[in-house]
């Protein structure tokens, strides 16, 4: 029998401060908080999904209870910080506050907390998604964090801190969490790839990275989806991108350049692929955007601060930047942000996009040649 199968963000999850990317603010504090005995009985970890504020809050819990410690970073070798791992341990308990809602639940945690930890040193309850607690069950909640036992550490976790009472916030040290950037997403992704033995694009991490939306937890998640796809080959953009039935940044940085180089008949058949390949074309919209505002980002800095692309995009991107004004990429951008909007409101979304492929290039001094129709194919 085969071993079974172990997911991405199960398998490649963080077991020290060091393995946490993207949340240094969060990292170095905690880290620095244990070096200098400075332990707080309620923290609150807020924060979109999938940045790390469970992952983080089981780190922290391992730091204080580690045999070795406490310790900046557990040893994850000990039988305490194992058991915190694998979810066993007696003494660090997470509780989802969406399906544990009630009262009858915090009652029952109250008169936990009333006992000593019985191997490690401190008692650490992880209550993840919070804010979905009701009133009374806060209310309930409070008469413990007024005077916790010293031995009780409470962890809250959330993406909605304002949904929580101000009684609780003013008794949690607040950490913010922030969304993962591209770069980010990509380097982790890369450093699995690399552990797994997994060939892939560059661009392909980064068509992940970026449909991951700043959750390095959907960035794993997407990418074990992709090499499942991809059945064992060299994972690639146009492999990723059909999977998620996006359309390749070529094939955008393509259509950039054709409409800067005012080039209709071009422009056109690119769109026409986009039309027969059945895209979502609000999604196009977007994507075909955000191309815009990285060339017009490029334009401006000239290097790639400001601009979340992979050093190929990049290249090809400031090749295009030098093609015309700041101004005119401008005008353009400006015009796609609106087109969204139109696009919903239309019965034939294609034709509005398609207009206004047309009229950025006639902007920009493009001519529709004798002979050729609006749609850029030859009339009879």
């Amino acid at each position: 029998m085969s071993k079974e199968y172990m997911v991405f963000t199960r398998k490649h999850r963080p077991q020290t401060f060091d393995d946490i990317m993207g949340q240094d603010q969060v990292s170095l504090t905690l880290k620095r908080a244990i070096e200098q005995g400075r332990i707080m009985q309620a923290y609150l970890f807020s924060g979109p999904r999938g940045v790390g504020k469970t992952t983080t809050a089981r780190v922290f819990a391992k730091a204080l209870n580690c045999e070795k410690g406490p310790a900046v970073n557990p040893c994850n070798s000990c039988s305490i910080c194992r058991e915190i791992t694998q979810g066993n341990s007696m003494d660090v308990m997470e509780i989802d506050g969406a399906s544990n809602r009630g009262i009858d639940r915090i009652r029952e945690l109250r008169e936990q907390v009333a006992f000593a930890p019985s191997a490690s040193r401190y008692k650490v309850y992880i209550i993840d998604e919070v804010h979905m607690l009701t009133t009374e069950a806060f209310n309930a909640l409070l008469k413990t964090l007024e005077e916790p036992p010293k031995h009780v550490i409470f962890i809250f976790a959330t993406t909605d801190p304002q949904n929580i009472p101000q009684t609780i916030l003013s008794r949690c040290q607040h950490f913010r969490f922030k969304r993962a950037s591209l770069n980010t997403i990509t380097l982790n992704l890369r450093m699995i790839a690399e552990k797994e033995g997994i060939s892939a694009e560059e661009e392909a991490l980064y068509i992940i990275a970026r449909a991951a939306d700043g959750a390095l937890r959907d960035g794993q998640r997407i990418f074990d989806q992709a090499i499942t796809y991809s059945k064992g080959e060299t994972l690639t953009a146009g492999i990723v991108g059909e999977m998620l039935g996006e359309i390749e940044t070529e094939k955008l940085l393509q259509l950039a350049d054709f409409i800067v180089e005012k080039n209709l008949a071009g422009a056109i058949r690119i769109m026409e692929t986009i039309f027969e390949g059945g895209y979502d074309l609000k999604n196009f919209v977007r994507e075909f955007a955000e191309i815009f505002r990285n060339i017009l980002i490029i334009k401006t800095l000239e290097d790639r601060q400001g601009a979340d692309v992979s050093d190929e995009v990049f290249e090809k991107a400031k090749a295009i930047s030098k093609k015309t004004s700041r101004e005119n990429f401008l005008y353009i951008l400006e015009k796609a942000v609106g087109l969204e909007q139109r696009i919903s409101r239309s019965y034939i979304p294609d034709i509005v996009v398609e207009t206004f492929i047309v009229n950025a290039i006639l902007f920009l001094g493009g001519e529709i040649k004798t002979g050729m129709s609006e749609t850029g194919k030859k009339e009879p």
